[in-house]
């Protein structure tokens, strides 16, 4: 019933998951941080992607990396202010990645090769796998993140597992990058939230703990010419949430939807490129700089694995 088409993709690596009844599809970039390509979906329009997609290897490097548009990011979403850290009482330095601020941002793993270790024909779940030894000074902490990226009757489920094989506890924070897209400029679509909170932030993007109440997008709202760079708090409530996007112009309705709980999805950052043809919609477990203010900052003992999971389909088809 399903099918996994590998193709080379200019210096990377294509791998497509496709249903072979349906015709519907997911494209990942597994050796760019295992980067989510395509998503291409049955609407009652025709087929749609819903991601923001490059199908030319060259327009690829040129947009998606800047943007670390897909991508995992892992051992911390979001930001590390000035690419320092403390944890247990030794000092750490990251790279720096964000200029003209000299924050870490999104991760270690953004541009990482993670490799095709399984793959069901019957369920339409492909399993991938990124090992890391600990040998970088600034995250000396080893562990195997797992990722899942199953094809469902309405979209995608995508979930990621993180086992902890160093020695020693591993301070982390998990999420993913996709920006959604339909082809019609994000000022024209519309948008639910499934929390009414943000963090406010500095003029370096680092989160003040000031929570700023927004009820704008408590219902379906227009996005207009908002501008987005924020973080809302979802409430732990142990269930699923959804992000929803709607399209008018194509009716097509997006649900974005991330497990909340205990160490899971219970936060989830907005962005909006200058360009507004995009949106991005980032899973987080943790608040950006996480590492310093301990919100959602997870402490992984050794040989302990974590669970996340977060899903792109669509409504009303």
């Amino acid at each position: 019933m399903f099918a996994i088409i590998e193709k080379a993709f200019g210096d990377y690596q294509s791998v497509k998951i496709q249903n072979n009844e349906t015709l519907e599809y997911i494209t990942v970039i597994p050796n760019f941080g295992l980067c989510l390509n395509e998503l291409v979906l049955n609407s009652k329009n025709g087929p749609v992607n819903i991601l923001l997609n490059n199908n030319n290897p060259e327009d690829f490097a040129k947009t998606k990396i800047p943007m670390f548009s897909g991508v995992k990011l892992f051992p911390f979403p979001n930001r590390v202010k000035d690419a320092v850290y403390n944890f247990i009482g030794r000092d750490y330095q990251l790279p720096k990645n964000d200029p003209p601020r000299n924050h870490a941002l999104h991760g270690l793993v953004f541009d990482k090769i993670f490799s095709l270790k399984s793959f069901d024909g019957k369920t339409g779940m492909a399993e991938f796998e990124y090992i890391y030894d600990g040998s970088f000074v600034y995250y000396p902490f080893p562990y195997i993140l797992t990722i899942s990226i199953k094809l469902t009757a309405t979209g995608a489920e995508i979930t990621s597992k993180v086992k902890n094989t160093g020695n020693a506890a591993m301070p982390l924070g998990d999420g993913w990058h996709p920006y959604i897209s339909t082809g019609t400029p994000v000022d024209k679509m519309l948008l639910q939230i499934p929390g009414t909170r943000y963090f406010e932030s500095d003029s370096a993007l680092i989160p003040t703990l000031n929570k700023i109440e927004d009820h704008r997008f408590e219902k379906l709202s227009p996005i207009g010419s908002f501008e987005m760079d924020n973080c809302y708090i979802i409430e732990p409530t142990g269930g699923k949430v959804s992000t929803v996007l709607y399209d008018p112009e194509k009716d097509i309705k997006i649900d974005f939807w991330q497990q909340t709980g205990t160490d899971a999805y219970n936060y989830v950052q907005f962005y909006t490129p200058e360009n507004r043809q995009s949106i991005a919609v980032e899973p987080m477990s943790s608040a950006p700089d996480a590492i310093h203010n301990n919100i959602g900052l997870i402490i992984l003992p050794p040989a302990q694995e974590k669970t996340f999971v977060f899903g792109i389909g669509l409504l009303n088809n």
